[in-house]
C-alpha cells in the first residue's frame, strides 16, 4: 500500500497513480504538446503558452509525496470539504 492509498477512494488512488505516471514522462507528453501547438487545431491555439501551462500542472520542483498533497488540497476546494474555495478544478495541481 502506498502512502496515499490511505482513506481514499479507488478512483482517487487511480487518479493519483496515472497523475504520477504521467509526471515521469513529463518530457514526451510535453514535446507531444509543443509539436501538436503548431497544428492549428482550436485547442491548441495558445502555443507555447498552452506547453508552458501544462508544464507548469506536472509540479516538476516538488517530490511526489508533495504532489499528492497539494492535490489532494486542490481536490477538497473543489468539493467544499475542509472549507476550501469552490471553482478550483479538481486537479488543479498548484
Amino acid at each position: 500500500m502506498f502512502p496515499y492509498e490511505c482513506n481514499r477512494t479507488p478512483a482517487q488512488v487511480l487518479v493519483i497513480q496515472g497523475f504520477l505516471a504521467c509526471r515521469k514522462h513529463h518530457d514526451r507528453l510535453l514535446l507531444m504538446v509543443r509539436m501538436m501547438s503548431r497544428s492549428g487545431f482550436p485547442c491548441f491555439k495558445q502555443g507555447e503558452r498552452a506547453v508552458k501551462a501544462l508544464e507548469k500542472r506536472f509540479q516538476l520542483h516538488l517530490t511526489e509525496v508533495q504532489c499528492v498533497q497539494v492535490g489532494v488540497w486542490a481536490q477538497r476546494a473543489q468539493t467544499g470539504r475542509d472549507g476550501g474555495a469552490r471553482g478550483q478544478g479538481v486537479f488543479a495541481w498548484r
